[in-house]
């Protein structure tokens, strides 16, 4: 806006407009923008160097039957969409990761926190919804409408640090979501159970073994 109220009339006073007005913002505020940016991405386990962006698409116009807002997973490199998904009818606000150290398994106006090794994606509302998606596929995993009833201005996740995983406890994971109330609420998502893969083998073989024994014993004289 600064630029333009400059009324720049080619191309070369644009450019040295745009610099002059660069160079007076105070080097703080670039900071915090790149603060911002950090927010933003999630690491890949079984690829040390690649990362995730994550962004919101909101609508320009809202009409009486607002289009839903998308969710979009970027290849950090490329910068090319790998993953859009609806979000729901409520506008997305913003985006921020939490830090972790833990390895991962990929197994109404929002504003997101992601995990830091994407697995999960915390999203508040500006009616108060609070959700949590899994980044990795972008569904939704947790969902409570008008948590807050007002608009979300925060949302975190627990870090992985040993004092966030007594915090946390059993749970999967746990975020905390703040808004323009003051009011802070704990959000929780349970341990999914999960079974190693000898005893999913095992359980196959015991099946294919009792399915032969009931033949056997239903067509004895076929084997």
């Amino acid at each position: 806006m600064a630029v333009w109220r400059r009324r720049p009339s080619n191309i070369r006073d644009l450019e040295q407009f745009a610099k002059e007005e660069w160079s007076k913002i105070p080097a703080e505020h670039c900071k915090k923008l790149i603060d911002g940016y950090r927010k933003r991405f999630g690491k890949v386990l079984d690829q040390k160097k690649s990362l995730r962006l994550y962004t919101v698409q909101i609508p320009h116009k809202r009409e009486r039957r607002p289009p839903p807002c998308y969710i979009t997973k970027w290849d950090g490199q490329s910068f090319l969409p790998l993953l859009t998904e609806p979000c729901g009818n409520e506008v997305i606000s913003c985006l921020a990761v939490r830090s972790s150290s833990a390895p991962c398994f990929d197994n109404s106006m929002l504003l997101g926190y992601y995990s830091d090794c994407g697995t999960f994606l915390g999203l508040g509302s500006v009616t108060g919804s609070v959700a949590i998606y899994i980044s990795f596929s972008l569904q939704k995993l947790y969902y409570v409408q008008e948590a807050h009833g007002i608009v979300v201005t925060d949302v975190a996740f627990f870090p992985d640090t040993m004092q966030g995983q007594v915090l946390r406890g059993d749970n999967e994971v746990a975020m905390l979501s703040v808004a323009v109330d003051s009011r802070c609420k704990l959000h929780v998502v349970p341990s999914r159970r999960t079974f190693p893969v000898w005893l999913l083998f095992l359980l196959c073989a015991l099946l294919v073994v009792g399915a032969i024994i009931l033949l056997q014993y239903t067509f004895p004289d076929f084997f």
